[in-house]
């Protein structure tokens, strides 16, 4: 499903300062991210909670060809089909379940190919591949925040001058188009190795927590050493 960007907060004089419009989409992408101090403790549904693990490991039968996923990652990925959220450094994020699944299959099938991590030592090896580019308002921002500029906004003014939501949507469009053509989409993390032909799915992680010697997501993937044998080499 398409999603289009709130109008409500966007003044009309923007349409008029390339730099208004591109600082109104950064603000966007940083007020769409909730911090720990945002949110609310809820009631933990557990008997919800494992029968959102089972159906996830059901529906990885279908999504994995030969590879295979860590006990961290489906139960990363039960909360967000629970919608509880999950803490990644300093912020929650609100994931779509079925979103990263359908990531892992194209990893699968060889439609994505993923980056290798080259920064660290800790996870050197290791590699990432962006989800949820499209699914949620802050990761939309981003990605338009990153790719527009001044010929995309002059377009929009020629092709729908006082229009606000003309103007909006041309820009959403033309700018995630443009970074879709170019394979620059951005997203938050699925960290997977390789051995040999298969693919082993670690965790989900956020781009802060990769920053410097991303100890963050080290210690996340610790189990999966244990878990699966063919990666007891990356302990360090």
């Amino acid at each position: 499903m398409r999603k289009f960007l709130p109008l409500k907060d966007l003044p009309l004089n923007v349409m008029n300062n390339f730099k208004d419009i591109k600082s109104y989409f950064k603000n966007l992408s940083d007020k769409n991210r909730l911090s720990v101090a945002d949110v609310e403790q809820v009631a933990f549904d557990e008997a919800k909670y494992d029968a959102a693990i089972n159906d996830v490991r059901q529906r990885l039968k279908v999504k994995l060809l030969t590879g295979f996923c860590s006990s961290v990652l489906v139960n990363q990925i039960a909360r967000h089909y629970c919608n509880l959220g999950e803490r990644f450094a300093n912020t929650i994020e609100f994931y779509h379940g079925s979103t990263i699944l359908d990531t892992i299959e194209l990893l699968e099938t060889g439609k994505l190919k993923g980056e290798e991590f080259t920064k660290s030592q800790l996870i050197g090896g290791l590699y990432k591949e962006h989800h949820s580019a499209l699914s949620q308002i802050n990761s939309i921002a981003t990605n338009i925040s990153h790719g527009i500029n001044e010929e995309i906004v002059e377009s929009a003014k020629n092709r729908f001058g006082d229009s606000l939501f003309g103007l909006l949507n041309s820009i959403h469009s033309e700018t995630i188009n443009k970074r879709k053509r170019k394979g620059k989409l951005t997203g938050e993390w699925i960290v997977f190795t390789k051995i040999g032909s298969v693919n082993y799915y670690l965790c989900l992680a956020t781009h802060q927590e990769g920053k410097g010697e991303a100890e963050i997501i080290y210690n996340k993937i610790l189990p999966t050493f244990d878990e699966f044998s063919a990666l007891a080499h990356l302990k360090k």
